[in-house]
C-alpha cells in the first residue's frame, strides 16, 4: 500500500521596496561618510559592492513576518568621488546605521608661483631679499636640507631646462647667420665673375 504524502510548500515571498534614509558626511579633505539608516536590518541582511565604474551599490533585504512570507528590500546606488581611493573604503554597521567611510587621496600642492621661484632663486644663490650678508659672513643663511633642499632640486631642473633650450636657440641662430654668410658670400663671388 501507497500512502500519499502531501508536503507544505515554502511560502511565496512578497517584496516591499524600501527606500532608506541617506545622509552624506564630509570630513574635510581625508574622508566622505555615507551614512544609510536601516532600522530592523541586522549585518548580515547587508551588502556593499563597488564596481569597476566607480559606482557603490548597496543592497539588502530581511523578513518582515514570522512565516517569512513578507519581505522588505532595498536597492541604492551611488557614484564614488573621482579623488577617492576604492581600496580604502570601509563599512560599519551600528546602532541601525550602515557608516561608508571613503577615503580621499590627498590633493596635490599647487605649482610654485613665479613670485616663489623668484624668491627661491635668490634663497639658493644665498642672497637674502635684501641683499646683505649675514653676521657670520656668510650670505643668506639658506638650509639646504627638507623641504627647502627639494625645491631648490625642482629649480635647478627647471634653469637646466632653460639652459639647454636657449642653448639650442643660440646654436640654431648662429648656423643659421652661418649659412646665410656662405649663401651671400657664394651668389656675390658667382655675379662678380659674370661681371669680370
Amino acid at each position: 500500500m501507497f500512502r500519499l504524502m502531501t508536503s507544505k510548500a515554502a511560502p511565496s515571498r512578497s517584496y516591499e521596496e524600501f527606500e532608506p534614509l541617506c545622509k552624506w558626511q564630509t570630513s574635510g579633505e581625508e574622508q566622505d561618510i555615507l551614512e544609510v539608516h536601516l532600522p530592523g536590518f541586522t549585518k548580515d541582511q547587508l551588502k556593499v559592492q563597488i564596481n569597476n565604474h566607480g559606482v557603490l551599490t548597496i543592497t539588502g533585504e530581511r523578513p518582515v513576518t514570522e512565516d517569512r512570507s513578507r519581505w522588505s528590500r532595498f536597492r541604492k546606488e551611488a557614484k564614488v568621488q573621482r579623488d577617492c581611493k576604492t581600496n580604502g573604503i570601509r563599512a560599519k554597521f551600528s546602532g541601525g546605521i550602515l557608516y561608508i567611510i571613503m577615503p580621499k587621496t590627498p590633493p596635490s600642492p599647487p605649482p610654485p608661483s613665479d613670485q616663489e621661484v623668484k624668491n627661491q632663486a635668490r634663497t639658493n644663490s644665498g642672497v637674502t631679499p635684501g641683499g646683505q650678508e649675514e653676521e657670520d659672513g656668510s650670505r643668506g643663511g639658506v638650509e639646504r636640507s627638507g623641504l627647502k633642499e627639494g625645491v631648490c632640486s625642482r629649480f635647478k631642473n627647471m634653469n637646466k631646462k632653460k639652459g639647454l633650450k636657449a642653448s639650442m636657440a643660440v646654436v640654431l641662430l648662429v648656423t643659421i647667420a652661418v649659412g646665410a654668410y656662405f649663401t651671400y658670400k657664394i651668389c656675390y663671388d658667382q655675379i662678380s665673375s659674370v661681371d669680370s
